[in-house]
């Protein structure tokens, strides 16, 4: 018999007559109860989210060098993909680029150059259908002067948006 609430010594322990479970909303194969406390088995096509964050500190990128972060892509989708940084610089004539390359980096996905004074930012976004194991590459440089450049709150991140 179905129970929906559970009263002990006049206490209500449990009550789970407002759920609005129901084997509709509740992912397929998953197990709950409705409000009436009955057993239900879910029936829902629910896509699973995979969301993956390669964020970094403060990093040191000498002139001419670059530095790269990569993202492993877990299955076969369609993805949003991020990269953002902050350029800590004392040198006002230099131009950072941000970079997002497949993984033999031969597909350019996304590219930003700014002229940095004094420093500044940069922030690249790109939407492509990846198959499972894909490697993305975010690369972070600088030219036009000498010594090194602090890239700070790095955010390097991937959404499937869609399968």
């Amino acid at each position: 018999m179905p129970v929906n609430r559970v009263d002990y010594f006049g206490e209500t322990l449990i009550d789970i007559s407002d759920s609005t479970l129901t084997e509709e909303n509740l992912g397929e194969g998953e197990i709950g109860y409705n409000k009436a406390g009955e057993r239900v088995m879910g029936t829902a096509k629910i896509q699973k989210r995979v969301y993956i964050n390669n964020d970094q500190n403060d990093t040191p990128i000498s002139v001419g060098a670059l530095k790269e972060f990569s993202v492993k892509i877990p299955e076969s989708g369609i993805y949003a993909v991020s990269a953002s940084f902050e350029w800590n610089v004392s040198n006002a004539n230099l131009t950072g680029y941000a970079d997002l390359f497949d993984a033999s980096l031969s597909l350019v996905i996304a590219v930003s150059r700014n002229s940095l004074t004094g420093g500044g930012s940069h922030n690249v976004f790109a939407v492509s259908e990846f198959n499972a194991n894909d490697i993305v590459k975010f690369r972070a440089r600088w030219s036009g002067g000498s010594g090194s450049a602090t890239a700070k709150k790095i955010r390097f991140r991937i959404a499937k948006i869609s399968e």
